[in-house]
C-alpha cells in the first residue's frame, strides 16, 4: 500500500508540473525593451514628421522615410507590449533614411 501511494503522489506532482511547466517558463523570458515606452516612440515619429517638412529631401530618402512613418504607426495602433519598441525602431529607421541623405 505504501507504494503504491507514493506512486500516485509521483504521478499527481508530474501532473502539476507538466500543467504549470507554460506558465512557469514564460516568466523567465526576457521582458520587452523598456527604454522605449509610447511616449518616446511617439517623439520619434514627430521628430520623422518634423524632418519629413523640411524642403529639397531626396524622393528616394523621402519615400523611405514616408513608409516608416506609416508602418511606426501601424505598429503603435495595433497595441500590445511590442508595440512601442517596434514603433520607435520604425521612427529610429526613417530618421537614419533621413540623416544619411541630407548633404
Amino acid at each position: 500500500m505504501t507504494a503504491e501511494l507514493w506512486v500516485w503522489i509521483f504521478i499527481a506532482l508530474a501532473i502539476v508540473l507538466v500543467g504549470l511547466w507554460p506558465v512557469l517558463a514564460r516568466n523567465r523570458r526576457p521582458q520587452a525593451d523598456e527604454t522605449w515606452t509610447v511616449e518616446t516612440a511617439r517623439t520619434r515619429m514627430a521628430e520623422l514628421e518634423d524632418q519629413l517638412d523640411l524642403p529639397d529631401l531626396p524622393e528616394k530618402s523621402r519615400s523611405k522615410a514616408e513608409r516608416s512613418l506609416l508602418l511606426a504607426g501601424a505598429a503603435l495602433a495595433k497595441g500590445g507590449r511590442k508595440a512601442p519598441v517596434k514603433a520607435g525602431q520604425w521612427a529610429e529607421a526613417g530618421l537614419t533614411a533621413l540623416r544619411t541623405s541630407s548633404p
